[in-house]
């Protein structure tokens, strides 16, 4: 009986994992790198609170540098709330 390549590539995979348990474990690191890199990448404005798109002297708005912080402080406390149940399911793994 033949295997199809998707038979085969679950069947190379699971033989893999018996061999080595930090390939799930490397692709999450890569993940994660990946994710840092896009953060200033794909941010729609500046980081810098002294540029001219939170003055509104320099064509700006005075109340953006403010509405992003509350944004971004927000979105903080998200990620750190997902990043912990992510932990928390990873020792899980481990059986902690």
């Amino acid at each position: 009986m033949m295997l199809d390549n998707k038979e085969q590539e679950i069947k190379m995979k699971s033989t893999k994992e018996y061999i080595d348990l930090s390939d799930p474990v490397n692709n999450v690191k890569k993940l994660l790198d990946k994710f840092a890199d896009n953060l200033e990448l794909f941010a729609p404005g500046s980081f810098d609170g002294d540029a001219g798109e939170y003055k509104g002297f320099e064509g700006g708005d005075d109340k953006l540098y403010e509405k992003r912080f509350k944004k971004l402080s927000a979105w903080e406390k998200k990620v750190e709330k997902n990043i912990n149940s992510l932990m928390s399911d990873y020792l899980y793994s481990w059986d902690k």
